[in-house]
């Protein structure tokens, strides 16, 4: 397919699932959020890891700040800060150790930095998710070509509503091993 059709339809997509997410109020994010983490916390490959690379939640996006700090309680939680075209992951202390930067997304004030190789889990935001594992981001390639330069487990978070059938998608697109979600957890690639 056409690349500029291929870039034309992640923006229809993105428009789509942005509109359909500003329309959930805080009410019923903390409450979906609230059943992801219960999700994210119970599945094996979360309890298992050690040092955690969280994305720190802004907008509508699955919430994040609270699963920061109690996973703080027993793991090392890294969260990602933008230089230039990459994202480095940083250490967080808590949820609050961080400052809206570049694009607005909040990142960790402190740039304590982290070996990419010693990381075994990245929790991974998208606007949608499919169950194949595919994920349609906010179009920066960010943490697609993060997610490039490491082995670690893949877990994309999202609503359950944001789940759907397919996704336009490139070669340098990133799947999921995992998308959990408030309703579920769809287990796609378990190594």
């Amino acid at each position: 397919m056409d690349e500029g059709v291929v870039l034309q339809m992640k923006r229809d997509v993105r428009d789509f699932f942005t509109k359909k997410r500003n329309e959930l109020s805080k009410k019923e994010i903390r409450t979906k959020s609230n059943l992801i983490e219960k999700n994210l916390f119970n599945f094996p490959h979360f309890k298992k890891a050690t040092n955690v690379m969280f994305f720190v939640s802004f907008k509508k996006e699955p919430f994040t700040h609270d699963m920061i700090d109690h996973a703080l309680k027993n793991k090392v939680v890294l969260a990602p800060k933008i230089f230039g075209e990459a994202l480095i992951p940083c250490k967080l202390t808590s949820s609050r150790a961080v400052s809206n930067q570049q694009f607005n997304v909040p990142e960790p004030t402190e740039e304590d930095f982290f070996p990419v190789k010693k990381i075994d889990l990245v929790i991974v935001p998208g606007l949608a998710f499919t169950k194949e594992g595919d994920r349609i981001g906010y179009g920066k390639g960010y943490f697609d070509r993060f997610l490039e330069k490491t082995s670690a487990y893949k877990i994309g978070l999202c609503f359950d509503e944001f789940i759907t059938k397919e996704l336009p998608i490139e070669r340098h697109d990133i799947k999921m091993n995992t998308v959990i979600t408030d309703k579920r957890v769809i287990v796609i690639n378990n190594k």
